[in-house]
C-alpha cells in the first residue's frame, strides 16, 4: 500500500518551470485539488498529508536538489518504518515523449540521477515509480534539455498532462500497480487532449 508519494525536482524559483521539475508540478497539483493539511518541513522536504481512497498519504517534495533526492526519501522510510514498496516516486524521463508516462514496480535508475540517489540511499530498486515523459523530439544537450522550460506549445497541454498523470497516481493508490499499468502505460495524453478538443469544437 502506498504511503508516501515523492515528486522529484529542484528547489528554487529558477527551476520552477523546467522539465526536470514535473515531479514537483504533480505534487503541487494534488495540493491544489485535495483537502490537505498545511505544508511543513520534514526530512529536508516540503510535505503535506491528504487522503486518497481513504488512505493517508504523505506527499513530499525533496529540497535536497535532484541528485540527492535519496536522502529525503530514505529519511521518511527510516523515520516511519516504511517498506520501500510503500513509496511511489514520480520523476521526469527524457527517453519518453512529452505526454506519455510509464509505471513500473521496480527497476534500474535508467540514467536518472535522482532515481539513482534513491536506489543508493534505500539500498534497493524495489519501489514503484512513475516516469513522466519530457522529450520534445529534439536531441540537444541532456542537461540543457532537462533544465529548460517547456515550449509555448507544450505549455498549452502541460496542465492537462499533469492532471492525467495525477489520475494515474490515484489509480496506483486506489486500484494497484497492475490496474494502473494496464490503463495508463500505452496512452498518449497529447493525442487524447487534441481529440477531446476537436469533439468540443
Amino acid at each position: 500500500m502506498i504511503k508516501v508519494i515523492a515528486g522529484l525536482g529542484n528547489p528554487g524559483i529558477q527551476y520552477r518551470e523546467t522539465r526536470h521539475n514535473i515531479g514537483f508540478m504533480l505534487i503541487d497539483s494534488f495540493k491544489n485539488s485535495l483537502k490537505t493539511g498545511e505544508i511543513f518541513r520534514e526530512c529536508n522536504a516540503r510535505v503535506f498529508s491528504a487522503n486518497l481512497c481513504r488512505k493517508k498519504i504523505r506527499f513530499i517534495k525533496p529540497m535536497t536538489f535532484m541528485n540527492l533526492s535519496g536522502k529525503a526519501v530514505a529519511c521518511f522510510v527510516n523515520k516511519y518504518n516504511l517498506l520501500s514498496e510503500e513509496v511511489l516516486v514520480v520523476f521526469d524521463d527524457v527517453a519518453l515523449p512529452f505526454g506519455e508516462i510509464r509505471i513500473r514496480e521496480k527497476g534500474s535508475a535508467g540514467g536518472h540521477n535522482g532515481l539513482e540517489s534513491i536506489i543508493e540511499s534505500l539500498g534497493t530498486d524495489n519501489f514503484p515509480r512513475l516516469r513522466v515523459g519530457i522529450f520534445n523530439g529534439e536531441r540537444p544537450d541532456l542537461v540543457s534539455h532537462v533544465l529548460s522550460p517547456f515550449s509555448e506549445k507544450e505549455r498549452t497541454y502541460l496542465d492537462k498532462v499533469v492532471a492525467l498523470t495525477g489520475d494515474a497516481v490515484r489509480a496506483i493508490v486506489c486500484k494497484g500497480i497492475d490496474f494502473a499499468q494496464k490503463n495508463f502505460n500505452k496512452r498518449n495524453f497529447i493525442a487524447e487532449i487534441q481529440q477531446n478538443q476537436e469533439v468540443k469544437d
